[in-house]
């Protein structure tokens, strides 16, 4: 039973290498019930039934433990299977076909891994089973279990050997492509090509044969993209923008538009190395705009609520063209108060049109650089992009507070401009989403700063206005902070870390929690000759841990154990009970103490840390 309890705490560690020590260890015990690697693999969305980080012990487990499963408990997981994997696990621009391919192949492994364990499987998960395997006849498991794993080497003369690749040999004459390139490309998974080699090899015949193609109104569309897709190399891009630029010039709009994302990214790799006609590449960028604008814009407004906002902007068309704007400004390395180019000014001024819904993704991106902006051009950014950051429209302060978090920086002119909109983002922590724990580490940092123009009490307000997560990630600031502070800590401690905690950090204990607790006593830790008065100041917030291994080893490390051996054996006797097993340095930290101070070896608290680690660990 405890190596059930050691594999339940592995299983609890958030991080996919524990979890999978867990499920080896359910395949191979059958002291692990299945009801509970079941619900292993069903926890946060079924993650590990899906996650290719786990697929191996999860097939594992399913083929040498499914026969044991029984009843409701059967027909829980073989639901989840029938189900599907969630949609999120992949791309939102995958070819539908493919797509299909892929969540049948998904959903058909764990049925027929499940099938394979002797377990007769219900009704539903059968009849799944047999419609996938009628549609894709070439579905079988692998005698060698290589379809376990998510990626798999071998070669010629190996017993798994198994080439089903098809492989196209491209032309790399001019008119032979001309002809080559007007046949339909495969759209199998197993098929391929070389014309991308043909592109990066022999640039100006693919490009020739593209463009004779154009010439007589005939235009492969993916066989552009694949293009522009290659000469996107950085050893390719400037030039093939030497060649490719009177082409594109000719691309009548509903093409452009079609290959508009494989061509603005070529554009924003173009714009970092470009050293001549940039005024073309302008151009160029003000086309794709106007293609996106108004009734040509499709932006999704319900992709919108999700926090994915920079990952989007920095993968549509729109979002390419202004990183290329972005880059040709920055290139001209503008000064605090230079003010922005005219060219550049009023293409960033049309990416702020709030009327142009699709131009967000532009704007997330110029939020993302907003100090830059600001130094630069501080009435500019004030009329058109800080008016963005107001919650009025929460959409769009959802989008440019997660460009502006992306990679936040302190510059306290700008704060002080932006400091209601910064402040109020607090009360609005549930639409931040993912964001949410960069606002309150900043919100921390800023608090720790601190920042002219604001007071105690309005940063206090603030972090009261979080939520659980959100004060945990300022504990984890906290104690960041002062870990960072290196040979100040002792100062940093007093003169930024003890005032924020006497008039910022909340003084309610509703909030507490393991991970709080770990963070402040890290910084207490970090505090190091302000260790006593630091564990003082916190000691209502500390509790027990689950892991408490770290701060173990920072404690022994810090040797904070023999300089202040009571205040030590005090914090380890708080978030130490009765572990599942302990480290070898909490011996070590022991041994330091009553080296230090032997008459603590008296004491109940030492007696009881000492008990337990004989217990696990005999006289180590």
């Amino acid at each position: 039973m405890r190596a059930a309890r050691i594999a339940q705490s592995w299983f609890d560690l958030p991080y996919p290498s524990f979890k999978r020590l867990a499920l080896f260890a359910a395949s191979k015990s059958n002291y692990i019930q299945p009801e509970k690697w079941v619900e292993w693999l069903l926890a946060d969305n079924a993650q590990c039934l899906w996650s290719l980080e786990t697929m191996r012990e999860m097939c594992r487990v399913i083929v040498l433990q499914g026969s044991k499963l029984r009843g409701d408990l059967q027909k829980r997981l073989e639901d989840a299977i029938v189900a599907g994997p969630p949609s999120e696990k992949y791309r939102k621009d995958i070819e539908p076909d493919i797509f299909q391919h892929l969540v049948a192949r998904s959903i058909w492994l764990r049925l027929a891994k499940l099938d394979a364990s002797g377990i007769s499987i219900g009704g539903a998960a059968a009849v799944k089973l047999k419609e996938i395997s009628d549609i894709y006849s070439d579905f079988q498991l692998s005698d060698s279990e290589r379809d376990e794993f998510s990626s798999w080497m071998s070669g010629t003369g190996d017993p798994d050997f198994e080439d089903n690749r098809e492989i196209d040999i491209a032309p790399k004459k001019r008119s032979e492509l001309f002809h080559w390139l007007q046949k339909p490309s495969s759209n199998s998974p197993f098929s391929e090509d070389t014309w991308r080699y043909v592109c990066q090899k022999h640039l100006l015949n693919s490009l020739y044969a593209l463009g004779d193609l154009a010439e007589e109104n005939i235009w492969p569309i993916n066989r552009w993209r694949e293009a522009f897709q290659s000469w996107s190399e950085e050893r390719l891009a400037l030039k093939s923008w030497q060649y490719a630029t009177p082409f594109i010039k000719n691309i009548p709009d509903e093409i452009l538009k079609e290959i508009a994302h494989s061509v603005t990214y070529w554009l924003r790799k173009v714009s970092e190395s470009i050293k001549k006609d940039e005024d073309i590449l302008f151009k160029l960028c003000k086309r794709i705009t106007i293609l996106f604008s108004g009734k040509n814009g499709n932006i999704n407004e319900t992709s919108r609520e999700s926090s994915q906002s920079i990952n989007e902007a920095i993968n549509h068309p729109i979002g390419h063209v202004t990183e290329a704007v972005i880059n040709l400004w920055t290139k001209e390395k503008p000064k605090d108060n230079d003010l922005l180019p005219p060219q550049t000014r009023s293409f960033f001024t049309q990416i702020s049109n709030i009327k142009e819904k699709e131009f967000r993704h532009g704007r997330v991106l110029l939020g993302s650089r907003l100090i830059a902006l600001f130094r630069v051009d501080r009435e500019w950014s004030k009329e058109c992009l800080l008016p963005f950051f107001d919650w009025e429209n929460s959409k769009e302060a959802k989008a440019m507070w997660e460009g502006f978090l992306w990679s936040p920086r302190l510059y306290q002119p700008l704060l002080l401009s932006l400091k209601s909109q910064f402040l109020a983002t607090a009360k609005h922590h549930a639409e931040l989403g993912g964001n949410l724990q960069r606002y309150a580490a900043f919100l921390t940092y800023a608090a720790l700063g601190p920042i002219e123009g604001y007071t105690s009490q309005e940063f206090r307000t603030a972090i009261e206005d979080l939520p659980q997560e959100g004060l945990e990630a300022c504990a984890q600031a906290l104690s960041q902070a002062l870990e960072s502070a290196g040979d100040q800590r002792e100062n940093y401690w007093k003169n930024r870390v003890q005032p924020f905690w006497q008039h910022i950090w909340p003084k309610s204990r509703d909030f507490a929690t393991q991970r709080i607790s770990a963070s402040l006593i890290r910084a207490a830790i970090a505090a190091r000759a302000e260790f006593p008065a630091a564990l003082a100041m916190i000691k209502n917030w500390i509790q027990p841990l689950e892991h408490p291994h770290t701060v173990i080893h920072l404690l022994h490390t810090s040797e904070l154990d023999s300089r202040f051996p009571a205040e030590a054996l005090t914090l380890m006797d708080a978030i130490i009970t009765e572990q599942p097993w302990v480290h070898r340095e909490l011996g070590h930290c022991l041994n330091n103490i009553i080296q230090s101070s032997p008459e603590l070896e008296r004491t109940p608290q030492y007696q009881r840390l000492r008990e337990l680690f004989r217990k696990h660990r005999g006289d180590q």
